[in-house]
């Protein structure tokens, strides 16, 4: 399970609303190294209806309850949504902390949207993400208490943050000084429909 406790304090370290969690440790080689915690949660629907006049999608979810969805001239292949299929949606949020050694060049902040969706011909389905990268400079490793110390590049106050993970704090002894800690929180949405089963 994703940690949102402690990195709560980078984002504000770096005015950025980004939900966190704990620190990476990690060995500060030549290339940066990267540890990620993923949550992914499914959610299923079959489709009752479709109203093509309205585009109005009648679905019933896993808990039997029937809700209409309206689908906007945006969503491709809409002719190709038929009663009996299913409806798959997918939520994954994911947590990436990177080291990179001193004097790597990184901005402090980068959001990155992403968008796709089906072919025309397929059954119709989208993916949205949105990643969220905060970058700051270690200033201290505390290893008997499993910290590190970060600072945002441009100066500011000094976060302490926790290391929560065993392996993470085995890399404590290798991290040094300046090197930089980016945490990368990456959303995404996938819908997708599936035929019905025969």
């Amino acid at each position: 399970m994703i940690r949102f406790d402690r990195l709560t304090a980078a984002a504000a370290l770096l005015a950025l609303p980004l939900l966190c969690g704990s620190a990476l440790a990690q060995d500060p080689a030549p290339a940066p190294v990267s540890s990620s915690d993923i949550e992914r949660v499914t959610a299923t629907a079959t489709v009752v209806a479709v109203d093509p006049a309205t585009r109005v999608v009648k679905l019933k979810t896993e808990d039997g309850d029937v809700i209409d969805v309206t689908a906007g001239e945006n969503v491709r292949n809409f002719a190709q949504i038929k009663p009996g299929d299913g409806l798959v949606v997918t939520l994954q949020r994911s947590l990436t902390y990177t080291v990179s050694p001193k004097g790597t060049k990184l901005p402090a902040a980068l959001v990155v949207d992403r968008a796709g969706r089906a072919k025309p011909g397929q059954k119709p389905a989208a993916a949205v993400s949105q990643s969220t990268s905060i970058t700051g400079i270690i200033t201290a490793v505390d290893v008997p208490a499993n910290t590190v110390s970060v600072v945002g590049q441009g100066g500011g106050p000094v976060h302490v943050l926790e290391v929560h993970n065993p392996e993470r704090q085995a890399y404590l002894p290798k991290i040094t000084p300046g090197s930089l800690l980016t945490v990368t929180y990456t959303a995404t949405v996938a819908l997708e429909v599936t035929p019905a089963a025969k």
